[in-house]
């Protein structure tokens, strides 16, 4: 019988990191004075990509929320099946 691997410690650290994308998707500037942090020449190419990433930015989370959800279901699923396998041994 063929050994499966499952990457855990790897699938976690994807988790953690698509729900710190998630966290932080919809931050915005944060408050920074973009004039001031850019000055006048990239302000509006801050504000006009700003005006643009929206869309992105929805169909990112989404699309994260999505994956990440996936990547948990994955994580329970196969940790369930390994607890229930160590109680069939150790009941055997």
């Amino acid at each position: 019988m063929a050994d499966i691997r499952i990457p855990g410690d790897e699938l976690e650290q994807v988790s953690q990191a698509l729900g710190f994308v998630l966290d932080h998707i919809d931050t915005g500037n944060s408050g920074v004075d973009l004039d001031r942090a850019l000055g006048y020449p990239l302000i509006h190419q801050g504000n006009h990509f700003e005006s643009r990433w929206s869309d992105g930015r929805f169909q990112l989370n989404k699309q994260c929320t999505t994956i990440k959800k996936a990547v948990d279901d994955i994580l329970t699923q196969f940790k369930d099946t390994d607890d229930q396998a160590a109680a069939h041994l150790d009941g055997a």
